[in-house]
């Protein structure tokens, strides 16, 4: 019999055990923020607005049902 088991995708984040949770909490506050010399932008057109002023875009997340427009796609670096 063999069994059909599901690797999990290294890239979901669905627990705040993720490793990429941690970094990603302590960009909401200030001092983490400079901690980590990273910012956190919260929306596609803002990523957009971000993009054109080159800032260096270097992860998008995305939560719940929400998912990204092909058009945001297609202008991601």
């Amino acid at each position: 019999m063999t069994e059909n088991i599901e690797t999990p995708n290294p890239n979901l984040i669905d627990s705040l055990l993720h490793p990429l949770a941690g970094p990603i909490r302590k960009l909401i506050s200030r001092s983490g923020r400079q901690e980590l010399n990273k910012i956190l932008i919260d929306d596609e057109e803002n990523i957009m607005e971000a993009i054109k002023a080159d800032v260096k875009i270097e992860s998008v997340y995305f939560a719940g049902e929400e998912r990204i427009s092909e058009t945001f796609k297609q202008n991601l670096p």
